[in-house]
């Protein structure tokens, strides 16, 4: 709770769960190996600003290979090197909305201050939330359509969408996608 500012499990006490129930939890990238569960949690407030943290959690095995516990670290992964203090001043400082999408979940993970402040929408709302679930699109179609097209081709442009602000005002956009 300290940490998260609401209460889920630690990504230790899922070790055991599907994929698709600690996404759940707000947790992104999942990856696994033989006893262990990596993966990427957004904190809104970490010592004053948002953060992204690593969870790693690993069984522990007693001298006759039984599991006996787990065991879990935490480290923030957002602010690791000067090179990414650089990308998120550029990030937050564009002149245009910017989001980072998981690939893999379709949840938004990063959303610059352009778009907060042209959407209404707080950063702290959007991250974790599937683009279509934002609030965006007055037709979750459009969403849809420029998954599917960035999924098959790893770059998209797709012209004069409605955009829905939190106040109900629509803007007209354009959205380009990129894998990466």
């Amino acid at each position: 709770f300290r940490i998260t500012g609401e209460r889920i499990p630690a990504l230790l006490d899922l070790i055991f769960a599907s994929d698709t129930e600690i996404q759940n939890y707000h947790y992104s990238g999942i990856e696994r190996t033989r006893g262990c569960v990596r993966a990427q949690i957004h904190v809104p407030d970490l010592r004053g600003k948002p953060a992204t943290l690593e969870a790693v959690a690993s069984l522990l095995y007693d001298q006759n290979g039984q599991v006996s516990g787990a065991i879990e670290t935490i480290t923030e992964i957002g602010n690791r090197h000067r090179k990414d203090e650089k990308f998120h001043h550029v990030f937050q400082t564009a002149e245009y909305g910017l989001l980072i999408l998981d690939p893999d979940t379709e949840k938004i993970i990063e959303a610059n201050s352009w778009i907060t402040s042209v959407t209404g929408y707080s950063q702290e709302y959007l991250i974790g939330k599937k683009i279509e679930d934002a609030g965006f699109f007055s037709d979750p179609s459009d969403a849809h359509q420029f998954f599917t097209k960035l999924k098959k081709t790893d770059n998209v442009h797709i012209g004069d969408i409605l955009l829905l602000t939190k106040g109900g005002r629509t803007i007209d956009v354009e959205f380009f996608g990129k894998v990466s």
